[in-house]
């Protein structure tokens, strides 16, 4: 991931936005060892993907992207936006380890039914809530990324 940090701004945000959306492709499909046809193995690779990737990609949003959009646009409604997104990233990560703690307990053994249902929950909600976050936030930065692509390298 450190390496990523050199790249330009876009081909890092459609990259890691790329493998959040397939992360959230394998949350759901490991979804299904709830329901008896995946493995606990799948969960693990789950939140192995999570500390390796997502928290890292927030980070990288919020240590180098949004604060260089900050300097480039003097516009109080993105500021404000970005903001937004950054509480969101508290957010999701206090939901996303939550989930990751559930999946981890689960895959150790503890099949339970309040246990199966309150993970089934939390990836559901995982899943339309990282979605609609990544949604959001490629609608409001990929057009800015391109606009100032030369002086984000």
């Amino acid at each position: 991931m450190s390496a990523a940090l050199e790249l330009p701004p876009l081909p890092v945000m459609a990259e890691q936005h790329g493998q959040v959306a397939e992360w959230i492709a394998h949350m759901r499909a490991a979804s299904d060892f709830l329901y008896g046809t995946a493995s606990p193995s799948r969960l693990l690779a789950l939140a192995d993907y999570y500390h390796r990737e997502v928290r890292p990609h927030f980070a990288y949003e919020e240590r180098r992207l949004f604060p260089a959009l900050r300097q480039l646009e003097d516009d109080p409604a993105l500021h404000a936006t970005l903001e937004r997104f950054e509480d969101e990233h508290v957010q999701l990560l206090t939901s996303l380890d939550s989930l990751i703690e559930n999946l981890r307990a689960v895959a150790a053994g503890d099949l339970n039914g309040p246990m199966l249902a309150q993970t089934s929950r939390r990836a559901r909600l995982a899943i339309d809530l990282l979605l609609l976050h990544a949604a959001q936030e490629d609608d409001v930065l990929l057009p800015l990324i391109e606009k100032h692509a030369g002086r984000l390298d």
